[in-house]
């Protein structure tokens, strides 16, 4: 994942694609001060669940809730 806003925590990533499967890990990545870099890995449980995360985001906006 990238562009990921500040706000966003692993549980908070994990629970968002929670909707497409089970998740098997989700982090979101930090520099070596704990600041997060707008970016994040989500690793699913089966492929099918990750091609469907896929195909969302690349067909229109995915909007994290706070």
């Amino acid at each position: 994942m990238k562009y990921l806003p500040s706000h966003v925590t692993n549980e908070l990533l994990t629970e968002a694609f929670t909707q497409f499967g089970i998740v098997e890990r989700a982090v979101v990545i930090v520099d070596d001060r704990g600041k997060p870099t707008g970016e994040g890995i989500v690793e699913f449980g089966r492929k099918p669940a990750a091609n469907s995360a896929l195909t969302r985001i690349a067909n229109g906006c995915f909007v994290f809730g706070v």
